[in-house]
């Protein structure tokens, strides 16, 4: 009896024994794990902060510079650092780069945001690149978004001269905004007073100063 007690004791103590290395070794991995993540952390913190500044400074090629660097890296940067990114893109008249971007954060299964959209939307108008700007328009309402009045003034820097071939589809998509409840900004007013004035439409220039006397907006000076 007390050799079968001994043997089953045995088993116990095998069973109960902490894995090769001790506790100690579990113990130091996982402080190791830990420290690696807080690094992770710190290293994705500080690029996110990087691409943001430089987007801020219209430095799109070295925000972009940020963004595969991170990715080389292993790091995902989050919808915040694209949005970024693509907004220098944008300022920089970049339109086939915040496209780029735009569509890479699509692929990455990062949602897009508005700010990301209305970017991408802005850096297409100044190109005026018509039919890329009115595909943003339709994806980020395909996406549940909602447009906003940043949206309706990046789309009002395309020209909507009436020779221009998608003044029509333009005007038309400015037009649904505003039936969908968008309103209209001071800046909206003077791009579209602006857009007037370069053509020559008198009569259109001063039913917009009047609509912004309705709505109690001071006209800048243009």
């Amino acid at each position: 009896c007390s050799s079968a007690v001994m043997l089953l004791w045995a088993r116990v103590s095998r069973a109960m024994r902490p894995p090769h290395g001790g506790v100690g070794e579990h113990c130091r991995s996982g402080s190791r794990l830990a420290a690696e993540k807080r690094l992770e952390a710190t290293e994705l913190k500080r690029r996110t902060s990087r691409v943001k500044d430089l987007g801020r400074r219209s430095l799109w090629r070295e925000a972009v510079t940020v963004l595969l660097e991170a990715q080389h890296c292993g790091l995902r940067l989050d919808c915040a650092a694209y949005g970024a990114a693509i907004a220098g893109c944008s300022r920089g008249r970049q339109w086939r780069q915040a496209l780029a971007l735009l569509a890479e954060m699509c692929e990455s299964r990062l949602e897009p945001s508005l700010i990301a959209y209305n970017a991408s939307l802005g850096a297409c108008s100044r190109a005026q690149q018509w039919t890329q700007a009115l595909f943003c328009l339709a994806d980020l309402c395909r996406r549940g978004l909602t447009p906003d009045t940043v949206t309706y003034n990046s789309l009002a820097q395309l020209s909507l001269d009436r020779r221009h071939a998608g003044s029509a589809a333009v005007g038309a998509a400015l037009a649904d905004l505003q039936l969908g409840g968008v309103r209209r900004d001071v800046v909206s007013y003077n791009t579209l007073i602006r857009h007037c004035d370069r053509e020559h439409r008198w009569a259109e220039a001063l039913a917009h100063l009047h609509d912004m006397q309705k709505r109690a907006l001071d006209p800048d000076v243009i």
